[in-house]
C-alpha cells in the first residue's frame, strides 16, 4: 500500500476551492493528484475508478463531498471496505501513515504484516488487510474467479519484477533501468515493484519519485520506509 499525498483541495482558475456537486466529480482531480491507481491495492485504474470515502458517506453525510475524505479505489477494494463505521486510529491509511512499515509483499502474491512487529502494530496491519481484503487468496479447490483479480495481477507483477531484476543483474544499463520504471508506472502494483528491488536503493528511489502522489517524506536516502511526519 503506497503512502500518498492528496494535497490541498483543488482550485479553479481564480484560485477558489472547487465545489463538487457530486463526489464523483472529484475523480479527475484525484487522478491528477494521486495518479490513476487504487489507493489500497495499487491496481492501475481505468474508467471504473471509484471515488472512495475514508469515512463512509452513508454514516458521515457532512463528509460526502469533503476532499480530505476522498481516495481512489478499484471496485474490489471499494466494495470490500463497505460502509462500516470504524475507528480510523486502529488502521493504517495511505494518506496519513506509511503502510510500507507494516505490510510485507513477496512471492506468490503475498501481502502480510511485517515480521517482528509489536502486538499493536501487528494488529493494526492485520485490520488494515482485512478491511479491503488485500490478503485474500483464491480457494484451493477451484480456479481463480474475477474476485481474485487483485491476487492474480499482484502475482503477475511479482513475476514481471523478478524477471526484470534477473535481466538487470545480467546486464545493468541506464536504458534497462528506465524501462523497469516505465513498466512499473504502466502496470501498477507499486508495492510489489518496490519490494522486489529491495537490494537496489537507486531503483527504489526512482520508484518513489516516479508515481504521482507518492509521499516523498516517507523514506530515507536509500529508499527505506520511515514513519510519516505528522502534519
Amino acid at each position: 500500500m503506497r503512502p500518498v499525498e492528496r494535497g490541498p483541495a483543488p482550485t479553479d482558475e481564480l484560485g477558489q476551492p472547487l465545489e463538487f456537486t457530486e463526489y464523483s466529480d472529484a475523480k479527475e482531480s484525484l487522478v491528477e493528484c494521486l495518479g490513476g491507481y487504487c489507493s489500497y491495492c495499487g491496481m492501475r485504474l481505468d474508467t471504473s475508478a471509484h471515488v472512495e470515502h475514508v469515512r463512509p458517506k452513508s454514516r458521515h453525510a457532512k463528509l460526502r463531498l469533503a476532499w480530505d475524505n476522498f481516495l481512489l479505489a478499484c471496485v474490489h477494494c471499494n466494495s470490500t471496505k463497505s460502509a462500516e463505521d470504524i475507528d480510523l486510529e486502529r488502521y493504517c491509511w495511505p494518506d496519513s501513515a506509511n503502510p510500507m512499515l507494516l505490510l510485507e509483499y513477496g512471492p506468490g502474491a503475498m501481502v502480510r504484516p511485517m515480521p517482528q512487529l509489536g502486538p499493536e502494530d501487528h494488529d493494526r496491519a492485520t485490520r488494515t488487510l482485512d478491511l479491503v481484503g488485500l490478503d485474500r487468496v483464491p480457494a484451493a479447490d477451484r480456479p481463480p474467479s474475477p474476485k481474485d483479480r487483485r491476487w492474480l495481477m499482484r502475482d503477475q507483477a511479482w513475476g514481471k519484477a523478478q524477471r526484470a531484476l534477473a535481466r538487470l543483474r545480467r546486464a545493468d544499463s541506464v536504458e534497462l533501468r528506465e524501462q523497469i520504471i516505465e513498466t512499473a508506472v504502466c502496470d501498477g502494483y507499486w508495492p510489489v515493484w518496490y519490494a522486489a528491488f529491495a537490494a537496489d536503493p537507486g531503483l527504489r528511489r526512482r520508484f518513489i519519485q516516479a508515481l504521482r502522489g507518492t509521499c516523498q517524506t516517507c523514506w530515507d536516502e536509500s529508499g527505506a520506509p520511515l514513519e510519516r511526519p505528522r502534519p
